[in-house]
């Protein structure tokens, strides 16, 4: 009984003290502007598959997490409403391979000012032979500006021309990217832990259009009772470069095929959408117009 109890309080002892070092791994990147989404990644190579492996990403903002480019965050975009910093904890174990392993983080600030605490992200797992598995954030991480910014009105930009390809997966262009830099500063004072439990809301239905209407410049689109969630736009027509405005999402068009514009980390209450272009605008581009909504 007594052994038990030490082992017990060993392993207690254990946890907290990785959750205290897991605060001090924080990373950011320096070539991000104010307000500017980030991509970051660390690629590593493993001569075997773990038996269990879990990943834990903290952040001051929004985060879309991925593993070898499977999406493997159920609770996107939820932040903490209440401290801080948001910490969300993933069973990885499926979608680990014995060989070329990639976590990609997508972060997006909450807000316009500069934050140097972006992203703190811990892996630890076991394999048979009871080797551990560890993989934290450090400067070994590569980052780059995401398509997505802030704006200071409260809008939102997507740039569909950003060269983001294939930042997920294996294959990279390298010269696009840059090392982050670790961050040093005051650990944050609370955390919360998001889960399955305390979801503030999540996606709960995609409805259509009503019906629009439309005079020499723009369009406007109708849904309806008031809906919160996020919408998104399926384009076919438009030339890469051209701006467009859908409510406080601006648009820079690729000029690709089907091309979709859409809100990602930013709910909003809206029952009907302004579009219209600098430029150049069509509503026949339009093929698809759709809102996500979400719910407590």
């Amino acid at each position: 009984m007594r052994k038990a109890i030490i082992l017990l309080l060993l392993a207690l002892y254990s946890f907290a003290a990785t959750a205290q070092e897991f605060g001090m791994h924080w990373i950011k990147s320096e070539t991000a502007q104010n307000g500017q989404g980030v991509l970051f990644r660390k690629m590593t190579v493993e001569q075997k598959t773990p038996d269990y492996a879990y990943l834990e990403v903290a952040s001051a903002g929004y985060v879309d997490v991925y593993v070898n480019e499977r999406n493997v965050d159920r609770y996107s975009p939820v932040v903490s409403q209440k401290t801080t910093v948001t910490v969300r904890r993933y069973d990885i174990t499926p979608y680990l391979r014995e060989d070329t392993n990639v976590v990609a983080v997508e972060y997006f600030p909450r807000d316009t000012m500069p934050q140097g605490r972006q992203l703190s992200v811990n892996v630890w797992g076991k394999y048979s032979d009871g080797s551990p598995l560890a993989l934290q954030t450090d400067d070994t991480w590569l980052s780059m500006p995401s398509q997505r910014r802030l704006l200071g009105d409260g809008g939102e930009l997507q740039d569909a021309t950003a060269c983001t390809d294939g930042w997920k997966s294996t294959t990279i262009a390298q010269a696009l990217w840059t090392r982050a830099s670790a961050y040093t500063g005051a650990k944050p004072e609370n955390m919360e832990m998001i889960s399955d439990y305390n979801l503030p809301y999540k996606p709960a239905f995609i409805a259509d259009y009503s019906y629009f209407d439309q005079d020499n410049h723009c369009t406007w689109y109708e849904f309806g009772p008031a809906i919160y969630g996020f919408f998104r736009v399926t384009l076919r027509g438009p030339r890469r470069g051209d701006v467009l405005h859908f409510g406080p999402l601006t648009y820079i068009c690729n000029g690709t095929l089907d091309e979709q514009a859409f809100t990602k980390f930013i709910p909003r209450t809206f029952h009907h959408i302004q579009c219209w272009g600098d430029k150049r605008y069509d509503r026949e581009w339009i093929q698809f117009f759709q809102a996500i909504g979400v719910a407590e």
